[in-house]
């Protein structure tokens, strides 16, 4: 971690794997993946693709389950996203972590911190997750911590710290 020797980690978090795996648009990207590799439908695609007589491309060729595996393909890549993100609230900053091969370390100031909003699907609520959305000032603009386990206590921790750090450095005004 890059903190300050005398900054105090306040929580950590990484989203609810229960919940990426189960988020509707996977089980729809799975759905739809699955119901492409039906032998009706792919029987459908090969017809198509009879009738298109593109030169290297048959139904032998196993070009048929490119589309399922691009849906496959997505929801994993999400998953493993989601797995690799972490959060770190600390008394001054805000610090997001993210990133298989290409890992990304992100820092929010918190006296630069505008607002702090959760947002709770019906399907987060089934998971007990949320969607924390916190806006500063600084370049990094609106960070998203995305199905955070106790929303609400996140969202109130970040943005206690974000006044005790505001009221620690001073007056600091926004200019809007």
């Amino acid at each position: 971690m890059t903190s300050n020797a005398s900054e105090r980690v306040v929580l950590t978090a990484r989203p609810a794997t229960s919940a990426a795996v189960f988020q509707l648009r996977n089980i729809l990207k799975l759905g739809i993946a699955a119901w492409l590799a039906t032998p009706q439908t792919m029987a459908t695609m090969s017809g198509f693709l009879d009738r298109l007589r593109i030169p290297g491309v048959s139904h032998e060729s196993g070009f048929l389950y490119i589309p399922s595996a691009i849906l496959i393909f997505s929801v994993i890549s999400w998953i493993v996203y989601q797995k690799t993100c972490s959060f770190t609230l600390t008394d001054e900053r805000l610090i997001v972590r993210y990133g298989l091969l290409l890992r990304v370390e992100d820092e929010v100031e918190l006296y630069r911190v505008v607002d702090v909003t959760q947002t709770i699907g019906i399907f987060q609520r089934i998971f007990g997750v949320g969607n924390v959305q916190v806006t500063s000032t600084d370049r990094t603009g609106t960070v998203t911590l995305p199905l955070i386990k106790s929303p609400s206590a996140v969202r109130n921790a970040i943005r206690t710290e974000a006044e005790r750090c505001k009221s620690r450095r001073g007056s600091v005004r926004i200019l809007e």
